[in-house]
């Protein structure tokens, strides 16, 4: 489904330290260092600790496949195959992992088939056959003024160095240590989530993973079992595209497709019907507005910020953190949907 560019969304946010944090890094040929450094890179001119790309979208795949196995569905043992919640991307069985499966059975399917036979999960983030739709920049430190002048949003300044030790379970003395590692505990990093070609139920389920993120169920790093990895997380804007749309009267014109422009369309909705039947798509994949953001905010169109450009399409644009989450609440019903109401 990268033959087109129907819809996407790009999410800003800040990831603050709610204590102690460590990526580390690989390896470490500094002797002056932590024997477990923070992983570093460089910006501008220069060296700064941050939180790489590819750890975050690790997390979050992990936490992604968590909440959909946590919802009673079939799998591929079972002969259903277009039912499928959740692959086990590190098993062997091609009846676990739809890299094994797509490698051996889905060699010379077309693209549609290949993205049809793909379970939930892998539609979105991919596999060895499907390019993910889910890009995440790194966090690097953020370089914004903050409200509080007494506060360094710069976790270089706020990095220590600890020590530990292992123990030897058998003999519950020391195996090993002292050693060091180094963490940060403040400050704040700033990254984008973009999204292409979503359909709304993935968009709603990854809203649930930035819930837990905020809400510290899911943790980053080194040692999360020992205090480690707690973050919060600060919504900066929210923005939904339609590159190729026109807005008219309030309406979002795509093609034969029109509908009110304070919806969130999915490809589902904006596909012809050809390509919907090839990717084994769903028509009503929306939710539709006006939302409903609290007494006295009225509706999403007014809450949010609603612009045709002809460069850039179609945008929704949401700053207001109560606002996102309504929004990331609204996505969620069509979650609910996708699972049969099977989910709270």
């Amino acid at each position: 489904m990268h033959k087109q560019l129907l819809n996407e969304i790009e999410v800003g946010f800040e990831l603050e330290p709610d204590g102690p944090i460590l990526i580390k890094a690989s390896d470490n040929t500094d002797p002056t260092r932590p024997d477990m450094e923070f992983v570093r890179t460089r910006q501008g001119a220069n060296q700064t600790i941050y939180l790489p790309g590819s750890s975050l979208k690790g997390a979050f795949r992990a936490h992604y496949e968590k909440l959909v196995r946590s919802v009673p569905g079939p799998n591929r043992a079972t002969r259903q195959k277009e039912s499928l919640w959740a692959c086990n991307p590190l098993a062997r069985s091609e009846a676990e992992a739809c890299g094994h499966y797509l490698d051996k059975v889905g060699r010379k399917w077309p693209t549609a088939q290949i993205f049809r036979e793909s379970c939930f999960v892998c539609q979105l983030f991919g596999n060895n056959s499907v390019a993910s739709h889910l890009r995440i920049s790194d966090a690097l430190p953020t370089t914004e003024p903050q409200v509080d002048p007494n506060y360094d949003p710069n976790p270089n300044r706020h990095t220590e160095q600890r020590n530990g030790v292992a123990i030897d379970r058998l003999f519950g003395s020391v195996a090993v240590g002292p050693f060091q590692f180094e963490v940060t505990t403040a400050g704040r990093f700033t990254t984008t989530l973009q999204v292409r070609n979503f359909t709304v139920a993935h968009l709603g389920l990854l809203g649930l993973v930035l819930r837990d993120l905020e809400q510290q169920r899911l943790l980053l790093g080194f040692g999360k079992s020992r205090g480690l990895g707690r973050v919060r997380l600060h919504y900066k804007s929210v923005t939904v595209r339609y590159p190729m749309a026109n807005l008219s009267d309030s309406q979002l014109v795509l093609g034969s497709f029109s509908e009110v422009a304070n919806g969130v369309y999915g490809i589902g909705a904006l596909a012809s019907e050809s390509v919907r039947g090839e990717y084994g798509l769903q028509a009503e994949d929306r939710v539709r507005g006006p939302y409903s953001l609290g007494p006295g905010a009225g509706t999403i169109e007014q809450a949010g910020l609603l612009e045709y450009d002809a460069l850039d399409g179609v945008s929704l644009t949401i700053k207001n953190e109560i606002e996102i989450k309504a929004f990331w609440r609204k996505c969620a019903e069509a979650w609910q949907r996708k699972a049969g109401g099977r989910v709270a």
